[in-house]
């Protein structure tokens, strides 16, 4: 083989080698791209499966929402229906009574005019039995109502408890899906540089195993050059100077390169790592945001729903209140209606018996009689009288201050409070004493003493 060919054989061969370092580099470049393009998938993936993930939430936390409405509404309707069937059960009760009442006086008057003895038996019985059972269904009531009002306090605090737990379970799940997906990012980095390293560094033993191959080579040749021919060595020299130099330059270059493709890829990972984090931050800001707006909904919801229901629950209260007023004052007057027909049927015997006792002597003393008996029927009709209004003739009308019926004016009268004044000055001890259990659970006296002191204030 001649130098010449010798020489073309090695210029081929460094052309060769030079043909598979580009290429090499090439097949680098589109690993890198690759990677990258690899890198933006898998971050793309992430963002859409948070998205996902934040509209199941959401869509959960509406579905919640809703749920909590129709609980809402179901317990509304319940109590409505519970109050409305107590109401009516209440005025078919008072209806029933009045019509017992009636019948029971119609049979009295009728009873009390051909007996007087019987009668007045009777009324004083009827009279225990309807007390007895004024008293018994008060307490009836007040328990009821008591049990109802138990009832709404524990359904309430039951729908506070579970609208807490839900939100807590909510807030330990979008933490633990924040710290997950925090944790699969910086894994994801961690295995990115641990990559772009290794890569790096095979460039890196490529770059000095072809360096050297290099080198043992060129050193051969020179020595055969160098033992044929002083000038082809010089030639020979020279390419080879010339070659290294562009060997090295096109090895800086091959540097250059990927140190800034490595700045790029690693800008722009660290910029879409910022952007992920951004993103994350503001989801779990606006998620804040939407619990936090869902729990004062639901606080407004429930004390609305609360005023609602302790309105309802005081007006209802003052009605039933009224109504047992109203059937007191009943009750009261047919009671003083039976004690003056008593009166009158008294009156009425002592003249059909002075009309009939009389004789020629009975006329001169028919008078002296009336006149005696005068007295006593006057005294009577006054006992009467006085148990049927035992108000003083200065007395101030009691029954106009809110929740004091005629029974309470009667025993605030036979107690001897018969002014606003006096009634502005006792205590509510004292007050509770006389005018019974009874009125005490459905009243305040504390309301009536606080009444007199404002008709006095004017």
């Amino acid at each position: 083989m001649s130098r010449t060919e010798e020489m073309n054989r090695l210029v081929a061969k460094l052309q060769s080698d030079r043909t598979a370092r580009i290429a090499a580099v090439a097949t680098i470049q589109d690993q890198t791209a690759a990677f990258r393009d690899d890198a933006r998938t898998d971050q793309a993936a992430m963002a859409a499966a948070e998205q996902t993930k934040a509209a199941a939430e959401q869509v959960k936390r509406s579905t919640e929402r809703n749920r909590s409405a129709t609980e809402t509404a179901t317990f509304r309707a319940d109590v409505r229906t519970e109050h409305q069937m107590v109401s009516q059960q209440m005025h078919s009760y008072l209806a029933d009574e009045r019509d017992r009442i009636a019948q029971q006086a119609a049979k009295m008057a009728d009873d009390t005019a051909a007996f007087r003895g019987r009668t007045q038996a009777a009324n004083a019985a009827m009279a225990q039995q309807l007390r007895e059972q004024l008293d018994a269904d008060r307490m009836q009531l007040a328990t009821v109502a008591g049990t109802f009002l138990t009832n709404v306090r524990n359904a309430q605090d039951a729908m506070a408890a579970t609208l807490h737990t839900d939100l807590d379970v909510t807030r330990q799940r979008i933490a633990a899906n924040t710290a997950a997906f925090l944790t699969s990012a910086q894994l994801a980095n961690q295995q990115m540089a641990v990559q772009m390293r290794d890569n790096l560094e095979q460039m890196r033993d490529n770059l000095d195993a072809q360096r050297a191959k290099m080198a043992v080579d060129t050193a051969d040749f020179r020595s055969e050059v160098r033992a044929d021919h002083a000038g082809m060595v010089d030639a020979l020299r020279h390419n080879l100077d010339t070659q290294r130099a562009k060997v090295a330059t096109d090895t800086a270059d091959l540097r250059s390169e990927a140190r800034a493709d490595h700045a790029a890829m690693s800008d722009e990972l660290r910029h879409d790592l910022d952007l992920a984090r951004a993103t994350t931050a503001d989801q779990v800001a606006a998620m804040a945001e939407q619990v936090a707006e869902f729990r004062v909904n639901v606080q407004m919801a429930h004390q609305t729903m609360s005023r609602k229901l302790r309105t309802k629950l005081t007006a209802d209260r003052a009605a039933l209140a009224a109504d047992m007023d109203k059937m007191m004052s009943t009750v009261d007057a047919f009671l003083a209606g039976i004690r003056t027909d008593a009166t009158g049927a008294a009156d009425a015997w002592l003249q059909v018996k002075d009309l009939l006792a009389g004789n020629e002597g009975a006329v001169a003393e028919a008078a002296p009689t009336a006149h005696k008996k005068a007295p006593a029927a006057k005294a009577a009709a006054k006992a009467t009288a006085k148990v049927v209004e035992p108000a003083a003739a200065d007395g101030d009308p009691l029954i106009d201050l809110v929740g004091i019926g005629p029974s309470s004016q009667e025993r605030l009268y036979a107690a001897g409070i018969t002014t606003f004044a006096q009634l502005a000055d006792v205590s509510p001890e004292e007050l509770r004493e006389i005018a019974g259990p009874a009125v005490t659970r459905r009243y305040h006296v504390e309301d009536w003493i606080e009444q007199a002191r404002q008709r006095l204030a004017g």
